[in-house]
């Protein structure tokens, strides 16, 4: 089924085909990730966007921030469309070059050091950097 990958490492977002079996979303964001977390209404439709859970905590600093999510999602993502009446996956709704123009590249500051963020700064960005600087 049509599914949309957005690889921080290459800094792409590329469509991709996705076999429909849930273990291996764990592939498709990375390969290490042992738990992943859904996130929701970033579209209006009912496409789910698939993250690690823990990208924030286990040392991943590249990531994006999503127009329509206030907060970082670090490493890769794998956006699905889903059937709500039974929870099952299916092709994505949203068009590639939505998704392309709603991100933009996130990079973790490590040890007090802001590493790089791209294209268009993110208020909650610089809003964190000044109220946090020991991040």
């Amino acid at each position: 089924m049509k599914a949309i990958l957005i690889n921080v490492e290459k800094g792409e977002v590329s469509s991709v085909d996705y076999n429909g079996d849930f273990r291996t979303i764990s592939k498709w964001i990375g390969g290490r990730c042992h738990l992943f977390t859904t996130v929701s209404g970033l579209y209006d439709n009912d496409d789910i966007l698939y993250v690690d859970d823990n990208g924030l905590n286990n040392g991943t600093i590249n990531g994006f921030i999503h127009k329509n999510y206030e907060s970082p999602l670090m490493g890769n993502a794998l956006l699905l469309g889903t059937d709500i009446s039974s929870g099952d996956s299916v092709d994505v709704e949203t068009p590639l070059d939505s998704v392309q123009n709603d991100i933009y590249k996130y990079t973790a500051m490590v040890g007090g050091k802001l590493y790089s963020f791209k294209d268009k700064p993110h208020p909650f960005l610089i809003s964190v950097k000044d109220k946090h600087p020991f991040w």
